[in-house]
């Protein structure tokens, strides 16, 4: 049986923005105060005759783990990398580590357990781990599963590539006929590389354990991609049938379809199975215990943040919104021709008929001016414009003056109709980058709110229980006590924020930025109930029974 460790330590990982600073202490660091977090952990953990104590391993020298508190994925992934490695050291040198993660910093813990878990013969076991009020964003399987298909794909072509040369695709080509080593090479280093990655498998598991894990899953894959190197050497490069090409090449294609669908949802399958499955063999009971609270403010921003439809969007498709657009803009300019001409009064038919016969005569006068523009001009190409400008000029002001407001109203009609359409089609370019727009800026604000920005797969769901670890994790609730305190706590701090949090809902555009500062305040603020885990006895007293007693 194996001895448990003489030395236990309590590590508190810390959430968004809340890294260290010279100018105070925060809850989770040591020396804070009596009467705080790390304190009262510990009094616990020694009435329940445990070891354990918060940062225990720091009285030799050792620093205390913290990353940066930026809302940001990358950061959140560099602070899991460094509490693997920093979990990792103390294991080697013999500690039990016990791990408290609050809010994001429960993130980090999920993304650095790969790592923790990851223990050698003669290091201690892994310890207990506890999550605070942690809204869990799964950002690591995606980029992992891209990682798979990737590796399985250059896999699988080099496999292909074999096949190839063993049905002798290549030896038509006179250079491989005559320098075989270009071949040869390439295919040992391929067969190398796929004996290397199969040998770190292997080295971990006995040959009969590997073989009886992995045997379909290779198997299969080898079986795929040689029937797609046949399939390509009997359709495309050397076809079986030369007089019905097409045929062969289409044959080919939807059979090689119809092979990788197959692996596709044989691979779906396998990937649903296992992620059911997930670390429940790992251990006997939960070594996490989730606790959190439907109620948690930093949870609630976040999770209906993520669910609610973009409310940004046009609910119209781009061409009605198109539509619509031009036709309130040319509406918009047609009511401001109306307030400029409406205290004229309504135009009576002998200013319209004056302004018509005005407009008759430019165009006939025009029209002559063009028709002898060789005799006007001689070898100037610019004399005919002149002088049809210069006469259009004349006639238009002289008409003005000698008939007064209403025939200019009634002369400018055209124009300012002509200025409306071409006013409001003009405005259907702003109008589709503002429809893009107002379909992308909701996500952008999400991934901004999330700390997802830059993050190139879709947005994860907000959970407060880990799913993909499976067995491992027990989710609870925080104490009706210390929630029924938070909520009257709460109460106050909506009468001393409700300013700034009205302003900021009323806005038309609630920004990331906005989300982002209203999450620091509940972040900072220790009345609420994101912060009641910490704060109130019933929850450390919690905390306390699960790393000491296991339960």
């Amino acid at each position: 049986m194996e001895t448990p460790p003489s030395r236990e330590t309590v590590i508190i990982v810390h959430g968004t923005w809340a890294a260290p600073v010279s100018s105070k202490l925060h809850w989770y660091q040591s020396g804070s105060s009596d009467g705080c977090f790390v304190s009262k952990l510990d009094k616990a953990l020694q009435a329940r005759g445990s070891i354990a104590r918060c940062w225990a391993h720091c009285d030799e020298g050792t620093r205390a783990f913290h990353w940066s508190g930026e809302n940001s994925w990358v950061a959140r992934t560099k602070g899991a990398d460094a509490l693997g490695d920093y979990v990792h050291e103390l294991q080697k040198a013999g500690w039990l580590c016990h791990v408290v993660a609050h809010s994001h910093g429960g993130n980090v813990l999920i993304e650095a357990l790969p790592k923790i878990d990851a223990t050698e013969d003669g290091e201690a076991p892994t310890g207990r781990l506890v999550t605070l009020g942690t809204p869990f964003m799964d950002v690591t399987s995606p980029v992992l599963e891209n990682d798979q298909v990737r590796r399985e794909i250059l896999l699988g072509l080099g496999i292909m590539l074999i096949a190839m040369q063993g049905y002798g695709v290549w030896a038509k080509w006179a250079l491989v006929s005559e320098h075989p080593v270009i071949v040869i090479a390439p295919t040992a280093v391929i067969l190398a590389g796929v004996l290397l990655r199969w040998r770190k498998r292997v080295l971990r598991d006995s040959w009969s354990t590997y073989f009886r894990k992995y045997w379909t899953r290779v198997l299969s894959d080898v079986v795929l991609w040689t029937g797609a190197a046949l399939i390509l050497q009997a359709t495309l490069f050397t076809p079986w049938y030369p007089d019905r090409e097409i045929w062969s090449i289409s044959g080919g294609v939807v059979l090689l379809a119809l092979m990788f669908r197959w692996r596709w949802n044989r691979k779906r399958n396998s990937s649903v199975s296992s992620a059911s499955a997930t670390h429940t063999t790992s251990s006997a009971k939960p070594q996490m215990l989730a606790l959190s609270s439907r109620i948690d403010e930093a949870w609630q921003v976040l999770h209906h943040l993520r669910v609610t439809k973009n409310p940004l969007a046009a609910k119209d498709g781009l061409l009605r919104y198109l539509i619509s657009s031009l036709t309130s803009s040319y509406i918009q300019r047609a009511a401001a021709d109306r307030l400029n001409y409406s205290p004229l009064g309504r135009i009576s038919v002998g200013p319209a008929i004056g302004a018509a016969a005005v407009h008759l005569w430019l165009v006939l006068t025009c029209y002559m001016l063009w028709s002898h523009r060789n005799e006007l001009n001689g070898n100037s190409e610019w004399h005919p414009f002149l002088s049809m400008l210069s006469t259009f000029l004349v006639l238009s002001i002289t008409s003005s003056l000698l008939f007064g407001d209403r025939f200019i109203a009634a002369y400018l009609f055209p124009f300012r109709w002509i200025s409306r359409t071409t006013g409001a089609i003009a405005n259907t370019v702003v109008a589709v980058g503002t429809y893009a727009v107002r379909r992308a800026a909701w996500q952008l604000i999400l991934r901004i709110a999330m700390g997802l920005e830059g993050y190139q797969f879709p947005l994860p769901a907000v959970e407060q229980c880990p799913r993909r670890l499976g067995d491992i994790v027990k989710y609870e609730d925080i104490s009706p006590v210390a929630q029924a305190i938070a909520l009257n706590d709460r109460s106050a701090w909506v009468a001393r924020h409700l300013l700034s949090v009205s302003e900021t809902f009323a806005k038309v555009t609630v920004t990331g930025v906005d989300v982002q500062a209203l999450l620091r305040t509940i972040e900072a603020d220790q009345t609420l109930v994101h912060a009641a885990y910490y704060t109130h006895d019933e929850c450390i007293e919690r905390i306390a029974d699960w790393i000491a007693l296991g339960r």
